[in-house]
């Protein structure tokens, strides 16, 4: 972080009791590298997993990877009589010879495998008191919310009900090994769980998800993380929006325009608004608008020099977080670039 950033940070750390601006968060997509790099269109074997739910493993993150496009992947049919054989070989290092006789039958540069450790979804059932809604006349059962705006024609009252308490759990450890050194390049356990708590309808009904679907949402949540770690992904970055003169047409045009997406259409408003703009802090407010607009669209150059002008005049904390975020995302980009044409 550069003197003038730290500086500022120190400043509004010590000013944050006076309050800032009216702002809007908006979630806008992006694109990061993987955590570890690997040349576009590496060759990539994925084994069969071990344990309870291995094939779901082993499907869903052979689909994940080839879905992202980042990867060419060996077909399964190639090499499914060897995957006891490779996986036992790949416990530790092995010989260099060995790895390549493997790469050289599988035409493969890497391997994926590893070990399903938690693939369960249990249930516990219990009785607890809850509040319902009982209409006066019917006895039928009703929302809360309706019992609160029709008050004349419902009773509240507690009752006891059968509880049901679903727990789900996937967690697998996964292995990546480069086939010429036979070495194990990265190992990591990802865990992902499912807790939920319902109690009973009046029929005795419990609104939950099924087993089946827990465990299925759980697997790909597992095999998401893994892509993430070794491949090019899109993840959300929280944008936040200073909304210019709450009563500008101009504002909440440039505003809606950046809350659907059209971020050039967004930056030309704002563009616009900066050159009848007079006052110092709204200038501010425009340049660090216009800052998140080049963002979203991907050119951190402008998007940094509207920040840093914005700071003249428009002193608070999410101009300093803005910048402290393009110098995350200009370090990130450079990795991707790396992934993306290596």
């Amino acid at each position: 972080m550069n003197l003038r950033l730290m500086s500022l940070t120190l400043l509004l750390a010590a000013i944050t009791a006076l309050g800032c601006a009216s702002s809007k968060k908006v979630r806008v997509e992006v694109q990061e590298p993987g955590e570890l790099s690997f040349r576009r269109t590496t060759i990539v074997a994925v084994m069969y997993f071990e344990g309870e739910g291995g094939y779901a493993v082993t499907e869903r993150v052979q689909s994940k990877l080839f879905d992202g496009g980042h990867f060419r992947l060996v077909d399964r049919r190639h090499m499914s009589s060897r995957d006891d054989e490779i996986r036992l070989a790949f416990t530790g290092k092995v010989d260099p010879s060995t790895a390549q006789k493997f790469g050289n039958e599988l035409n493969a540069e890497l391997l994926v495998f590893g070990m399903v450790d938690a693939y369960v979804v249990v249930d516990e059932k219990s009785k607890g008191q809850v509040m319902i809604a009982v209409h006066k006349k019917t006895g039928k059962e009703a929302s809360l919310i309706m019992a609160a705006l029709k008050s004349d024609e419902y009773a509240i009252r507690e009752v006891t009900r059968p509880m049901l308490i679903r727990d789900g759990r996937v967690a697998v450890t996964f292995k990546l090994v480069d086939v010429e050194s036979g070495e194990i390049m990265a190992q990591r356990t990802v865990d992902r769980i499912f807790k939920d708590e319902k109690f009973a309808d009046e029929d005795g009904n419990f609104d939950m998800p099924s087993k089946d679907f827990i465990l299925d949402q759980l697997v790909s949540e597992v095999a998401d993380e893994f892509v993430r770690m070794v491949s090019p992904h899109m993840a959300i970055c929280t944008l936040e929006w200073a909304k210019v003169s709450g009563s500008s047409q101009e504002g909440k045009l440039a505003e809606d325009f950046f809350c659907r997406g059209l971020y050039a259409r967004s930056a030309r408003t704002l563009e616009g608004m900066l050159i009848g703009a007079t006052d110092g802090k709204q200038k501010g407010m425009i340049q660090y608008d216009l800052g998140l607009c080049y963002e979203a669209m991907g050119n951190l150059t402008k998007a940094e020099s509207c920040y840093n002008r914005a700071l003249d005049t428009y002193v608070e904390n999410m101009v300093v977080d803005a910048l402290a975020r393009i110098e995350s995302r200009e370090s990130a980009e450079r990795k991707l670039q790396e992934q993306l044409t290596n």
